[in-house]
Formats: C-alpha cells, structure tokens, sequence
C-alpha cells in the first residue's frame, strides 16, 4: 500500500505509482524505497516542482508481514519561466525561434515562452512542437528541436531553458510528371494536404510512402486508374531535393460495379456498402482508386459479419479493358451463426429484466449473432 499526501489533489493516483515502480508483492528492501522516493522527486522537478521534497515512511506490519509506504510530499511553488536560449541555429533562425515562442499564436497554442509563465511540461512541449513548425515553414522537415537542460534559479523561482536545435538541410519537395492543379496558387495547397511530411514537420521513410500512396489515390480518384508514383531523393549541397515521379497513364472510367456469390444479401443492399461506384453519363468518370477498393471490401466483410457470417470473404477483382474497368466483388458468405441461447451469469442480485434495456436485448435465440449487437449498451 502506497500513499503520497501532499501530491494527490495535481497528480493521479495511478501516475504517481507509474513514477515509484514498485509492483505489489515486492519484499520491502530500503534502497528499493529511496531509489521510489529519487523517482518522484525527478519527476516533479520535471514538472516544475523545483523546491519538491519527498520523504518515505515506511510502516510495518509485523505481525501479517506487510509493508506500506507513505511519501510525504511538499510540491512547495511551481517554477516560472525564465530566459530562453536557443542552440544550434544560425542567429536569425534563433532570432525567428524565439519570436515564434512570443507571439500571440503560442500563447493562444499554450506555448508561450515568455519570461514569467509557468513551468509546465506541457507548455515546453508545445512551443518546442511550434519551433518544429516555423523550421519546417522554411523548408526545414528534417529538423530537430528538444529541451537540452533547465537552470534553476532558487532566489527568484525562476528556470532557464536552453533549446537544443539541428535545423538540418532545407527540403525542397517537387511533383513532376503531372499537375495538382490547373491553379498554381492551388498546386501548394494540394500538395501539402497529399504529402504528410509538411503537416508532421519531418522526413521519414513512413511518411513519404504515405505521401507517395496518397499521390496514387489522388490521380485514381481523377480517372487515372494506372496512375504510378516513384520517389526519388536527390542531394544537392547543404539542401535535399525529394521528388515525386508521377506517371498517370492513360484515363478510365468505371463501367460497372457487380456482386457474385451473395446468395443471401441484395445487391442493392451491398451497393451502399461501397464508395467505389460506375460512371454516370456526362456527370462523372465513376470513383476508384485502391484507397476506395480496400475500403468497399472493408465495408462489406462488416455488413455480413453484422449478420452473423464470421467466416466472410471478399475478394475484387478488378478487369482493365482500356478505357473502361469493371469490379466485381467476388464473396463467399460461409455458414451463418445463429443465436441458440441467451443466458446471463453472475447476476444474483440483479434480475435479467431489470438488466434488459427498454426494448430488450438485441440478441435473441434465433437471430443472426451479430459483433455488434453483441456490446451491450
């Protein structure tokens, strides 16, 4: 048993028993203890508590042979913020940094640096996270930022920061082989909601495969159904080129979406489980991209799942007759589960039709058994 008066009203109990990392059933040891109480002071000088003071007292119980701890604990005042260094960046990036922790925006965001705020892990985090943006703003997406050290000041409460950056080099992101837009004022705007790495502030392999894949999705959804993107990185001095190669191929329109094997289920019904769909005359070119056709066989497997076919499966198969494709989702349904009996356990001091909802229990004996219908709500 653990208790910590003095920090239970601004941290949880459960937190604080993640600091100590003691596991129950531990055999009480002194030093195990100490190193619990060095934990929880590091932990709250992390948070702002400079001034903390944590100390244990153990209490036996001789005669069950069990141990509790108690942390006294005394927080005594959050630190405040005080001056703000910037590492690593050339003197105007620095000069644009610290700006950028100043501005009306951080301190809308929580961010505010400004001398004075309070020390909070959270308010660090998010000007470190605005530093990231303004880098990648100029072009910086590979760049680095994180707390190097803080510099705590007892006469005046007050802690130094000192921001460690590796801005890196700038990262020019470049679509070639086709057009986002016919707008040229609209081609940065689509390619910055197409290719992760601006929104996310850096560059990793994940994220430009995502890039790449979106880039797919969006020329398929356009009617380029063979549309391909290679990406290429390409050095050049201190910056770094990374170029998306579209080849979109020839366009396509969907002439027909068709089901096979679903001897129990509409085809209307299955229609509406679908996002891809067949062209319409003079409207549009249909809607595919392989986004939509995972998605339509996601859609699908859960429709018959929610009625009771466990053992679904759903196979596209996807016909190119330049200029026109036709999809067909090929199902095989398996047996349907049914419902035998209802039975409820445990309840004995409960009714089951006190426990029932209003309209009863979705599941009945009898009916398909459904995932769904199965939570109950």
């Amino acid at each position: 048993m653990f208790d910590f008066p003095g920090a239970s009203k601004g941290f949880s109990y459960t937190r604080l028993l993640q600091v100590i990392d003691i596991p129950t059933q531990t055999p009480y040891k002194q030093d195990v203890v100490a190193k619990a109480g060095d934990n929880l002071r590091n932990f709250f000088v992390s948070a702002g508590y400079f001034q903390a003071q944590v100390q244990p007292e153990p209490q036996l119980d001789e005669i069950h042979m069990l141990a509790s701890v108690v942390f006294h604990i005394n927080l005594g005042k959050r630190a405040k913020v005080g001056n703000v260094e910037v590492k690593g960046a050339n003197p105007v990036e620095t000069n644009r940094l610290l700006h950028a922790t100043r501005s009306l925006r951080a301190t809308a965001k929580g961010a505010s640096l400004k001398p004075g705020k309070t020390y909070t892990p959270k308010r660090i985090e998010s000007a470190i996270a605005l530093m990231k943006q303004d880098l990648a703003k100029h072009q910086h997406l590979a760049s680095k930022v994180h707390l190097d050290q803080s510099i705590y000041h007892h006469d005046t409460n007050h802690a130094d920061l000192v921001i460690g950056t590796r801005p890196g080099p700038i990262v020019k992101v470049r679509v070639q082989g086709a057009k986002l837009s016919w707008l040229p004022f609209l081609r940065g705007k689509q390619m910055k909601k197409l290719i992760p790495i601006f929104s996310e502030g850096t560059v990793d392999p994940d994220l430009v495969e995502e890039g790449r894949r979106n880039l797919i999705d969006f020329f398929q959804s356009k009617g380029y159904f063979d549309a391909k993107v290679a990406t290429n990185f390409q050095s050049q001095g201190s910056s770094v080129d990374l170029v998306y190669d579209v080849n979109r191929g020839s366009r396509h329109k969907v002439e027909t979406v068709a089901f096979r094997g679903n001897q129990h289920v509409d085809n209307n019904d299955l229609t509406q489980q679908v996002v891809v769909k067949p062209h319409r005359l003079l409207i549009s070119r249909g809607k595919f991209s392989d986004k939509l056709l995972r998605q339509s066989v996601t859609g699908i497997t859960a429709f018959y799942k929610n009625r009771g076919y466990e053992d679904v499966k759903v196979d596209p198969d996807v016909v190119d007759r330049e200029p026109k494709i036709y999809i067909t989702f090929q199902i095989t349904e398996g047996p349907q589960t049914v419902v035998d009996n209802l039975t409820i356990e445990g309840n004995s001091h409960i009714s089951e039709q006190a426990l029932a909802p209003k309209t009863g229990f979705a599941l009945r004996s009898g009916q398909p058994f459904s995932p769904k219908t199965s939570i109950p709500r």
